[in-house]
């Protein structure tokens, strides 16, 4: 016989697992936690007070796990001998029937030890992880100071906006609104005061906002978001609705040990589904069961606890997924956010706790309340009714107003006596809601969606009562309203409930006749989608029942689906208003069931035009008892099922028609009207007609769940690549935007730019033009570097591979000065050589004298030595010539030769023109010329001040005569940079003496040269540091006309020496091949 302790620790151990398991992963009801606790103790006590009947000794933790516990050397404890005897034992199937007890139902055996006390652990471990459920989350995150905003309701002028400040110092809040598109802020509202009265919440209303338009709301203590209002009605998108529709959420379940205690795993399946969807959703309509507060376990009632379980719901990092914290929510109230199946009323405890919170977080920002409530109390009042684009909304409360369920199901199911006794609703909310469905609706609705919290059928028969089943008097009175509504209004009714930890999809068909005179016996109306319709799904992120629990008892709920499985559920909905598009068809409602991330079922309901929904109900009055009327609507309902929701009915044979007779019931009054009640004693069986051959459409019930899978996956793909597809267009037409807004904006920048150039050009003719009196400037300063007037000219000595002094050019502070007035400012006009030039003193060298002596010399002897070809010195500074440049003798240039010169100033060459890079070193380099040129002079004043008679230079001797014109020089150009001559040049300035056979380069070839260096892109980057080193000249243009001097501004030439010594400057620098 098995000993006691063996039997308790095993039965211990198997109730512990169990029960953690279905805690964990099942449900976590608030009766496990306890018993699981209970059973581990239980089964530690026996184990380690009982431990002889598990084995004849217990080693040591020390002895079993030697590395994980250490002990001293000298301590050698031996086993016991019994330990080796039952080794020995030659026993076949020992050691498997060892493993399955210790591990399976967790008996330890101490001839295993090492295993023993891993089961042991296991115990342990499911113990701690039950706890870790129940209070790392209250114990870990009281979340006192939690500050969060969310959007609620929006329609099409107004949002509202809850946002929770506790901590005073960021008081005042200033509340400010910015529309999309929109630069400047509007400050809507300051909020001075918080206090604990309302958890420090407050209710932000914007008003006056503009329809279909997204708006940016921001506080001054940093809490932002973003919400779109409602399109207006008959606008475009109006035509269509999408919202989410689900319940019950519980944080950290299914149950992770590394997750975040306050993790909603569902919330990453929806924000997967939103993201997947053609258009954003409107809203999410949450169905009750925001909290649980008694599930795993209820900590307190007091309303300080329920403010706590909503802040802790608030403060999920979940909500930070894509499209979730700008989605609205719209909330209903139901049990667990009370109590489990709460039917105490509204003033028994725990009621007015639990309401408290609600109010302030949910029913603060929810939508508005029905125009025809009686109750004058808004903030207490908590069903709601609004309207969105085709449909229209009825929000009810199941749990503020109920009573107890009735104790037995009414008598008779279509006409029932209403008991004031028993209400889910009560009295004011039931008047309004029977208001609301026989009130006509604008031509632009076409749905009335009534949400509730708890199903409205009655097929689940499990915790019935807490449904709609348990009040089935009001529950048929609201759905006769229904009926009549579809009827006369040409609407239809959608219910959308929640609290169910499945989903079901139920039709109602509209009665047509009662058989008995108590209404017991009913035929219901066949015609497929004929009816309202309930859709009801949950749980969003919680446990689901993994028995069945949903069946079909008659034939006034029918049963489209049921889906038991998946730990979240929703539906997406959406509505579209055909416009007459449809033909007959006016509005599509789409259903769209998604479990675990992935859709699974998805159903379309259609509305029709008036005229043929009469067609399809003509004369339909379902306390009509006339034998005409009985005969047709008999022969309608058990015809064979039509796309009647696709074109308007067509009269076939009957495959069953059922005539009454003349016979009385037993003991009936006998009939006295043509109304009066009939019941069918015989039936006459008429053979359909023979089904025409060909293959059939597709029927509403796949044959099999593999075609059924198929459908769905195909479907599925569908809708992503409709998605992905419309996702795409919509990011073309955006990057399309942009770049028409890119290429306007450059357009415009290029029209700037070209009125800029007509205007410089128009400045610099108006220079060129300006009178005689100016005369030819000879430079813009002078050059105040000390030089021996006698000194001679060496042309071996000018040319230098460096210039000795590194000049900066800061051209921040040289662009920064303003341009001058008039150029008389900067060019002192000078007649003559002999002439006073102005730019001398009497204790300067006159580098005018001197250039007019070099001139002189220059004219003589230039001519022919340089029409024999370049100098040979010339090679040794020069790189090879390239396939561009020109090797043969250039002769002196004719008085009219302008090729690759910049005569209407920097950048006007052909090349300059062509290439941005030349025109930017011109200019750089007439800019460096003018630094240098300033910083020599003092003032603009000359060496001198211009106190000769002439105006001419002090050191100049001759009468004041025409210059003599320019020598011819040699220069190597690209035949590409001499296309198109112009007459102008560029900007006066002084260069430094030069040799008389020195070879220069225009400014367009010294650029050419510069350039086929692979280090000008880098150097380019450093201008300023080798510009300087480029000693331009002016090139002066002549040429006679009757005997006149044409005087056009000089070009500018650079030393070809100047050049290599750049060239050899980025070798050195940035090496040859870089």
């Amino acid at each position: 016989m098995v000993a006691w302790p063996i039997v308790v620790a095993a039965t211990s151990s198997i109730v512990a697992r169990l029960g953690a398991y279905a805690f964990l992963r099942w449900i976590p009801g608030h009766h496990f936690p306890p018993v699981i606790v209970a059973a581990t103790a239980v089964y530690l006590t026996v184990v380690f007070a009982q431990s002889v009947a598990f084995g004849d000794h217990r080693p040591k933790l020390a002895q079993v796990f030697p590395r994980l516990f250490p002990k001293d050397e000298g301590n050698h404890e031996q086993p016991d001998s019994g330990e080796g005897e039952d080794s020995a034992e030659p026993v076949l199937y020992d050691d498997e029937k060892k493993l399955l007890k210790i591990f399976v139902v967790g008996i330890p055996d101490w001839r295993e030890s090492g295993y023993s006390y891993v089961t042991m652990v296991i115990n342990v471990l499911l113990a701690l992880l039950t706890l870790d459920l129940v209070f790392r989350g209250p114990l870990l995150h009281p979340v006192q100071d939690l500050r969060f905003s969310r959007v609620g309701f929006v329609d099409q002028t107004s949002a509202k906006v809850l946002f929770r400040e506790p901590d005073p110092a960021q008081l005042p809040v200033y509340v400010h609104l910015k529309a999309s598109g929109s630069s400047s802020w509007t400050t809507t509202d300051r909020i001075y005061y918080l206090d604990a009265d309302t958890d420090y919440t407050y209710p932000l209303t914007f008003t006056g906002l503009s329809p279909d338009t997204s708006y940016t709301y921001s506080l001054s203590n940093d809490l932002s978001g973003k919400f779109t209002t409602a399109p207006a009605p008959f606008s475009p998108k109006a035509n269509s609705l999408i919202f989410v529709t689900s319940s019950c959420i519980k944080a950290n379940f299914p149950y992770h040990p590394f997750s975040h205690s306050l993790t909603f795993h569902g919330f990453e399946y929806l924000s997967k589904a939103l993201r997947s969807l053609p258009n954003p959703a409107s809203f999410m309509l949450f169905l009750g069961d925001f909290i649980y507060v008694d599930v795993p376990l209820r900590l307190s009632s007091s309303y300080l606890h329920y403010r706590a379980e909503y802040r802790r719901a608030y403060a999920s990092p979940s909500w930070s997924l894509p499209r979730l914290s700008s989605l609205p929510w719209l909330h209903t109230l139901d049990d667990h956010e009370i109590a489990n199946d709460w039917s105490g009323g509204n003033d028994t405890a725990p009621f007015p706790a639990a309401s408290d919170p609600f109010i302030h977080y949910h029913v603060a920002v929810n939508p508005p309340i029905p125009p025809t409530s009686s109750n004058s109390d808004e903030t207490n009042t908590t069903y709601f009714q609004f309207t969105r684009g085709p449909a229209s909304f009825f929000l009810l409360d199941t749990r503020r107003y109920r009573t107890h369920p009735e104790p037995q199901p009414s008598s008779s199911p279509i006409n029932p006596a209403i008991s004031s006794n028993h209400s889910m609703l009560g009295i004011t909310q039931l008047s309004s809601l029977l208001t609301y469905l026989r009130t006509p609706e604008p031509e632009y609705v076409h749905f009335k969606i009534i949400a509730t919290s708890v199903p409205f059928t009655k097929n689940w028969r499990f915790g019935t009562s807490d449904t709609w089943g348990g009040f089935l008097s009001e529950r048929s009175q609201i759905l006769n309203a229904m009926h009549t509504a579809e009827r006369d209004l040409g609407v239809r009714i959608i219910i959308l409930s929640g609290d169910r930890h499945e989903f079901g999809a139920i039709r109602y068909p509209p009665p047509i006749v009662s058989m008995n005179a108590n209404g017991s016996d009913v035929v219901y109306d066949r015609t497929p989608a004929s009816g309202p319709h309930e859709f009801s799904v949950g749980p969003l992120s919680m446990f689901y029942l993994p028995f069945r629990t949903f069946r079909q008892i008659d034939g006034e709920d029918v049963v489209l689906k049921y889906e038991p499985d998946g730990n979240s559920k929703f539906g997406v909905v959406d509505l579209k208003n055909l416009e007459g598009k449809g033909g007959d068809q006016k509005a599509i409602f789409k259903y769209t069931l998604w479990v675990d991330g992935e859709v699974e079922w998805e159903v379309i309901t259609k509305r029709y035009a008036k005229d043929i929904w009469d067609s399809n109900h003509h004369g339909t009055n379902q306390f009509d008892h006339h034998p005409a009327a009985l005969k047709r609507r008999m022969r309608d309902s058990t015809s064979p099922p039509a796309a009647r929701d696709v074109k308007p009915p067509v009269v076939r044979p009957p495959s069953l028609v059922m005539k009454p007779t003349s016979a009385s019931p037993v003991g009936s009054p006998p009939p006295t009207s043509a109304s009066t009640l009939l019941s069918l004693t015989s039936k006459e069986w008429i053979v359909p007609p023979r089904p025409k051959p060909g293959r059939k459409p597709a029927t509403d019930t796949p044959p099999s769940r593999r075609k059924a899978q198929n459908r769905a996956a195909q479907r599925a793909f569908r809708e992503r690549r409709a998605a992905r597809v419309s996702e795409l267009e919509e990011h073309l037409k955006q990057v399309e935007d942009e770049n028409d807004k890119d290429q306007d904006e450059l357009r415009a920048h290029i029209t700037r730019l070209e009125n800029d150039l007509e205007q410089c050009r128009a400045e610099m003719l108006g220079w060129v033009e300006k009178p005689a009196d100016m005369g030819e400037g000879t430079g813009i300063g002078c050059d105040k570097r000390s030089r021996s007037p006698g000194s001679g000219h060496q042309p071996d000595k000018r040319i230098k591979t460096e210039p000795q002094d590194s000049l900066e050019v800061d051209f921040t502070a040289m662009y920064s000065k303003p341009l001058p007035r008039t150029l008389s400012e900067q060019v002192s006009p000078t007649s003559a050589i002999a002439d006073p030039c102005g730019f001398c003193s009497d204790s300067t060298p006159c580098i005018c004298a001197e250039m007019q002596a070099e001139r002189e010399a220059d004219q003589q002897a230039s001519a022919h030595s340089l029409s024999r070809g370049h100098p040979a010195s010339i090679s040794q500074f020069t790189p090879p010539p390239s396939e561009g440049d020109v090797s043969l003798p250039i002769p002196a240039p004719a008085p009219n030769s302008t090729a690759s010169i910049c005569a209407s100033g920097p950048g006007t060459c052909a090349q300059c023109r062509s290439d941005p890079n030349s025109t930017l070193f011109c200019k750089s380099l007439a800019a460096s010329r003018v630094q240098v040129a300033g910083s020599g002079s003092s003032s603009g004043s000359g060496c001198c001040g211009s106190r000769t008679p002439g105006g001419g230079c002090c050191q100049s001797t001759s009468a004041p005569t025409a210059p003599a014109p320019l020598p011819s020089r040699t220069t190597r150009s690209r035949t590409t940079a001499s296309s198109n001559p112009s007459t102008a040049s560029p900007f006066n300035t002084l260069p430094p003496p030069r040799s008389k056979a020195g070879v220069t380069l225009t400014c367009a070839d010294a650029y050419t040269t510069l350039s086929r260096h692979p280090a000008y892109e880098r150097a380019s980057g450093e201008i300023a540091s080798w510009m300087p080193k480029l000693h331009a000249s002016d090139a002066l243009l002549s040429s006679r006309s009757a005997g006149t001097q044409v005087k056009p501004r000089p070009a500018m030439e650079i030393d070809a020496a100047n050049v290599m010594a750049v060239l050899k400057d980025f070798d050195r620098r940035f090496g040859r091949n870089c």
